[in-house]
């Protein structure tokens, strides 16, 4: 029988690159790399965890203070909460934009019956008599 010759692991490459020191070889080199990622892992899931504490500080915040006292409805206010933070130009150009999507989208006007009717004509269509045909649907079938 002939035996194998053991295979080599290949060489691990260093980490040169420029503000990394050492070649990532060598016991001591290893052991600071092993130090620098536990300690890294420790801080960012400590800071991770202070940010899911903001967080429920803030919804809580929202929840009482705004949902419970005012009644209003907490995307509303983040909204509102979100035109506060826009500086000067971009609060003006996000409600430039809101009032321009209003206006075309004719959200808020009042109801014009004669607008409403000349649509209608324009259209092509019979207006629809909303009376007439809840007294039918009342009436049962025929």
């Amino acid at each position: 029988m002939r035996k194998s010759k053991p295979r080599k692991r290949p060489a691990r490459r260093g980490n040169t690159k420029p503000g990394n020191s050492g070649n990532g070889s060598g016991h001591n080199s290893q052991a600071v790399r092993k130090d620098t990622i536990r300690e890294v892992c420790h801080r960012v899931t400590a800071w991770e965890s202070e940010i899911g504490s903001i967080r429920a500080k803030i919804t809580a915040e929202k929840q009482k203070r705004i949902k419970a006292d005012l009644g209003m409805k907490i995307a509303d206010f983040n909204f509102a909460l979100r035109l506060y933070k826009l500086e000067g130009d971009d609060r003006d150009q996000l409600l430039d934009t809101i009032s321009e999507t209003f206006a075309a989208l004719e959200v808020g006007e009042q109801l014009d019956w004669e607008l409403a009717s000349r649509r209608t004509a324009a259209s092509g269509t019979e207006p629809v008599n909303e009376a007439a045909e809840a007294a039918a649907v009342a009436a049962g079938p025929v």
